[in-house]
């Protein structure tokens, strides 16, 4: 059985379509920390845009994390057929 490089690579943008829907609830997160800082003066704001930041910051690292997934995928998967293709000859 012969590795799929093209199934893997099929992965890696499934991976891809995940990050996307992470940065769009990024941009929202943000959004919505804007919303609240302009409608609402309290001392609870500080903490509210702590954890909204944290969870940005959580989404970057998982983000960052899904990137190097879908490279490390398609890396293993041409370097396998690579050998494969090696020891058939």
């Amino acid at each position: 059985m012969s590795i799929d490089v093209y199934q893997a690579r099929r992965q890696r943008r499934e991976l891809n379509e995940y990050i996307q829907v992470l940065l769009n609830t990024k941009q929202d997160m943000d959004m919505a920390m804007s919303q609240i800082n302009n409608a609402w003066v309290s001392t609870e704001i500080n903490s509210i845009n702590s954890y909204i930041e944290g969870i940005n910051k959580d989404i970057t690292l998982l983000i960052n994390e899904l990137e190097r997934l879908g490279e490390d995928i398609v890396y293993v998967a041409e370097e396998i057929k690579k050998e494969e293709e090696f020891l058939r000859n």
